[in-house]
């Protein structure tokens, strides 16, 4: 017991998570059941002797047809990072020695019609003779894309391949130019917005990535979006995003990579119906899995050598797979991970249900403890419902309310009212954040474009009031929420459901909680 206590005081400062943003149907009961289908997952591996061979097999078994490749040092990071935004899913990476062709690589090349090799970075990583090989020998078209560093590389990237000078708004995803994992996470993000992904430094934005962003006439931007937290990329680079494009950047995130992928995939998805696996600390497979990312419309989830983290874990488990993906061989993911991964398949059933005719009804294998819990649907598409068990704890709300309208108070401002009119928002809010922890709701759109509501606090967690209070007055954005003087009135609602204790069979409960505010 004492390792279970050690175990959820590290979820306690690890996993409690909150965001606010500030600027529906209420859940039923369902019990009956037709036509279930239980969903097969099946298993592929890709690999090979080395990253080269990996990078071939990918082109090899499912880019076939491609008349293009893009092709990057197998030793140098920077410049590769770039590769998925002029892969776009549609043409395979390849990988090469700095002064010569693997000969593997090479064999391949020469077995393809292909009418055009993309290289990735200056000389230095792709040298002028591998380029003179390639067109005098292999008698194929060279295109390089190269720049000062790996910043200017990827604007002339973004810049060909997304025109500012379009009518249309074009949403945006950034990440870390330093950090090879969040911007791997941000391939699929990228993908389903049609959008390329701008590399960052920690601290500070290039000139050519800003001229990029500032060429947008009228500033014709939609959504922006950053993958990775304030380590990565910091909170001073949003802000001057924000006062470049007068848009205010979503931080998509989690404490690690490994959580970063499965925020990233919620984000991405509502039901997937494949996955793909790569190493969370391999640089070189998790590259050429990204395009298959984009291909097949399938998550990114990052996993270790000789394990899977609690949120992969419950992600895989949340989710019914028809087909999986491993990129990389037993060196970088080993079989003990692979067998973690089949273990954990959804064991969900695919139903149809009178009470939502023409729509799909999914229902996951109940987690100890919640075999008794009512079910509540959550729409995740507009032809799926996803059902979640748990119940709601009116005490806990109330006791948040309490404490809010004492914080307020503390601060000379007024008590917020609780409206009832927004209870059903609250009650659909709290179980939605249950199946995608994010702002943006399940099917799109933010909670406030209704038009009586103007901000949102959420939070998931073992805490229950005092503790959810306080996660929220520690982060900024929430604290401005819970403090705006405007604001007259909130519904706070929480939802309660199971999770696995990290590395346990054991659950213990899941607190789920939002707080809806209006003027």
């Amino acid at each position: 017991m004492n390792n279970l206590k050690k175990k959820i005081v590290a979820l306690c400062l690890t996993f409690s998570m909150a965001f606010s943003t500030s600027t529906a149907v209420f859940a039923k009961e369902q019990n009956d059941k037709e036509s279930p289908v239980k969903v097969q997952s099946a298993m592929t591996r890709i690999e090979g002797r080395d990253r080269f061979v990996v990078a071939n097999k990918v082109m090899e078994d499912y880019y076939q047809n491609s008349k293009k490749v893009v092709l990057v040092s197998a030793i140098k990071f920077p410049d590769n990072i770039s590769s998925t935004v002029m892969s776009q899913g549609e043409i395979p990476i390849l990988y090469t020695y700095s002064d010569k062709l693997d000969a593997s690589t090479e064999k391949l090349l020469k077995s393809k019609n292909l009418d055009e090799v993309i290289i990735i970075g200056g000389e230095k990583s792709v040298s002028k003779d591998v380029q003179n090989h390639i067109e005098n020998d292999l008698k194929i078209k060279v295109v390089r894309y190269d720049g000062y560093d790996r910043y200017a590389v990827n604007a002339k990237i973004v810049s060909e391949k997304f025109s500012s000078n379009k009518s249309e708004k074009q949403n945006l995803v950034v990440a870390s130019g330093e950090v090879f994992a969040d911007a791997i996470n941000a391939t699929s993000l990228a993908q389903k917005y049609d959008a390329p992904i701008l590399l960052v430094s920690k601290n500070k934005i290039s000139n050519h990535t800003k001229d990029y962003l500032q060429s947008f006439q009228n500033k014709n931007i939609g959504k922006i979006f950053v993958v990775g937290g304030q380590n990565t990329v910091s909170d001073k680079v949003l802000q001057e995003i924000r006062s470049i494009t007068n848009v205010k950047p979503q931080r998509i995130f989690g404490t690690n990579r490994y959580m970063t992928s499965v925020r990233v995939a919620n984000a991405s998805f509502t039901a997937p119906t494949k996955a793909i696996f790569a190493s969370g600390e391999v640089f070189v497979d998790a590259l050429v899995a990204a395009p298959l990312s984009q291909k097949f419309k399938a998550p990114i989830l990052l996993v270790s050598k000789s394990s899977i983290t609690s949120d992969v874990k419950s992600y895989i488990g949340s989710n019914s797979f028809e087909k999986m993906f491993i990129v990389g061989g037993k060196n970088t993911v080993s079989e003990k991970v692979k067998d973690l991964i089949m273990n954990n398949k959804s064991e969900d059933t695919v139903t149809t249900d009178p009470k939502y005719p023409g729509k799909k009804v999914i229902r996951r294998k109940p987690l100890p403890g919640l075999e008794n819990e009512k079910e509540f649907p959550v729409q995740i598409s507009d032809d799926t419902i996803l059902m979640v068990r748990g119940h709601y704890d009116d005490k806990m709300a109330d006791e948040i309310l309490t404490l809010l309208n004492q914080y307020r108070k503390e601060h000379g401002l007024k008590e917020l009212k609780q409206d009832n009119s927004l209870t059903p928002i609250a009650k659909t809010r709290a179980t939605e954040i249950v199946h995608l922890f994010e702002h943006v709701r399940p099917k799109g759109g933010l909670v406030t474009d209704i038009s009586n509501i103007n901000g949102e606090n959420i939070y998931n967690g073992p805490y229950t009031a005092s503790g959810a209070m306080e996660a929220w007055k520690n982060s900024p954005g929430h604290n401005e929420n819970m403090l705006r003087e405007v604001f007259t009135r909130v519904k706070i609602k929480v939802f309660v459901t199971k999770a696995y204790y990290e590395d346990s069979d054991q659950t213990y409960d899941r607190y789920y909680a939002v707080q809806i505010f209006g003027i």
